[in-house]
């Protein structure tokens, strides 16, 4: 984390987040039994999603002249995820895809279909202004 008064009313922050991706349990295979399609599990926990890693800024303005004003007003504008890193938050095994890349739900649940890893994830880039006001 760092913290930088720029001015004495402009501050500065940044904050950098790195951890393992979290485990999940992937099956190994697949059987058909009536008609559906079994995932099969050798183990718990046998798989990790890719690191989770982001870069969070902010600047806080201070809105008052005086520091000893009786009401405090900051205006902070900040961004989650500046570098827009896309974070893997889920695995999700669907039945197939459509053209775009997007799970298809079919109306023919009993007709065999192969099965697509897809990935859900996080917010990429997220701007977010705030005003806030001590008493």
């Amino acid at each position: 984390m760092l913290n930088y008064a720029l001015k004495r009313r402009i501050l500065f922050s940044a904050y950098w987040t790195i951890y393992s991706g979290s485990t999940f349990s992937s099956p190994t295979g697949f059987y058909t039994y009536n008609h559906r399609t079994i995932p099969i599990f050798d183990k718990k926990n046998n798989d990790r999603l890719p690191t989770y890693r982001r870069l969070d800024v902010a600047f806080k303005f201070v809105l008052n002249k005086k520091p000893d004003a009786r009401f405090r007003h900051d205006l902070t504008f900040s961004i989650y995820n500046l570098l827009g890193h896309k974070n893997i938050v889920a695995v999700n095994f669907n039945h197939s895809l459509n053209d775009k890349g997007n799970p298809v739900i079919k109306a023919n649940l009993l007709a065999e279909s192969e099965l697509v890893a897809t990935r859900a994830y996080l917010l990429q880039f997220f701007p977010s202004l705030t005003y806030k006001m001590n008493l």
